[in-house]
């Protein structure tokens, strides 16, 4: 199975770049902080997936989570921003973006906002 990176690499990148509220565990899961909860699944110690999901699909706070991901771990691209756009302006419709190595799926359902992170195809 394909990895994002290395688990404690991404842990220790994430929680540098993210709100000190919103802070990775040693079991990959944060506490809730202001309706926002990122997951990272983990296996042999390599992160194969991130969720990050949000009661409100306006809520900044999980923009802020992907960005701290995509800064933590120089994942940035103009590619994931577009998508997060396309999925406010059509939320009926998931965005999915790729560059750097990963994909990145954005949707918008009655429970609000899900942003899914997994190796790039």
């Amino acid at each position: 199975m394909r990895s994002l990176a290395k688990f404690n690499k991404l842990r220790r990148n994430f929680n540098m770049e993210s709100h000190r509220k919103l802070q990775l565990d040693e079991h990959g899961v944060t506490d809730v902080y202001d309706g926002v909860q990122v997951t990272v699944l983990v296996k042999d110690d390599q992160a194969t997936m991130i969720f990050i999901d949000s009661e409100d699909a306006d809520n900044d706070e999980a923009g802020r989570a992907f960005v701290a991901f995509e800064h933590g771990m120089s994942w940035s691209s103009q590619e994931f921003y577009n998508a997060y756009m396309a999925v406010h302006e059509n939320p009926d419709e998931p965005a999915v973006a790729t560059a750097n190595g990963i994909q990145v799926t954005h949707k918008i359902d009655a429970n609000g906002l899900h942003i899914k992170i997994v190796p790039a195809p």
